[in-house]
């Protein structure tokens, strides 16, 4: 009996360091197309490049993936994104983009 106690207690640790990691984009992911990179922190921010600028944004996780709040410069206005995995790589709607892939660079 102690020994199903302590496998079921494994299990339930090991389901919820697995599901907490799903909550989190970590790394740094770049357009198929080169023109695009996003970097995200564990803490839930993030920072968007393009053109030789970069933008100041966050992240969080929903029901269908995550949704990325860019603020803009002045220059360009806030935009609102999308992104899902499509099996290992990233995948960015909103604003001017749709469905552009992003690989994962580090």
């Amino acid at each position: 009996m102690k020994k199903i106690i302590i496998t079921l207690l494994v299990l339930v640790i090991c389901l919820s360091f697995c599901s907490c990691a799903g909550n989190s984009l970590k790394g740094t992911y770049e357009s198929e197309s080169g023109r695009y990179s996003v970097d995200f922190e564990s803490n839930g921010t993030c920072t968007w490049y393009q053109s030789e600028k970069f933008f100041n944004g966050t992240y969080q996780k929903t029901d269908l993936g995550w949704k990325l709040n860019i603020g803009g410069d002045g220059y360009y206005s806030n935009t609102v994104f999308t992104a899902k995995f499509d099996g290992k790589n990233l995948v960015i709607s909103g604003g001017y983009l749709n469905e552009e892939v992003f690989y994962k660079v580090k």
